[in-house]
């Protein structure tokens, strides 16, 4: 075996020390930062008039991502200006439905049938009225 002379080992030495450290990375720390996630949700006021304008309709919702909303509503005599009715309601629509009356839509999500009529639209009147509530004003 051939004999390294001196100055050649020092430079090998320095060599690997400074390739050891070089590689070293930095510690990183992590912080406790609490990352929450929040849905914006905004206050929506919609006022809406019946067919002859006698009456109006003011709605209050959280418009989010939600289908299915909570209306909180008034109903106002405009020659009176009294509130008539007022109500909460948990669908997805509120509307007129006629002068005096508001149908609400419910939420009809997945539902288990035993027969295939509701594949087929063969449905019947019963299950068709089970998707909207009609809502009396009394005057």
């Amino acid at each position: 075996m051939k004999f390294i002379p001196k100055k050649s080992n020092y430079y090998l030495l320095i060599t690997i020390f400074l390739f050891a450290f070089a590689c070293k990375s930095k510690e990183v720390t992590k912080t406790n930062e609490n990352k929450e996630i929040t849905m914006e949700t905004k206050l929506v006021t919609e006022k809406t008039y019946n067919q002859d304008s006698t009456y109006l309709l003011v709605l209050e919702y959280s418009k989010n991502i939600e289908v299915v909303k909570n209306f909180k509503f008034k109903v106002i005599d405009i020659s009176t200006k009294e509130t008539v009715l007022d109500s909460s309601f948990i669908g997805t629509k509120l509307t007129w439905h006629t002068n005096t009356e508001l149908i609400g839509y419910l939420h009809v999500g997945i539902v288990k049938e035993d027969d295939d009529s509701v594949l087929n639209n063969n449905s019947t009147k019963e299950n068709k009225d089970s998707s909207y509530k009609i809502i009396k004003i009394k005057n």
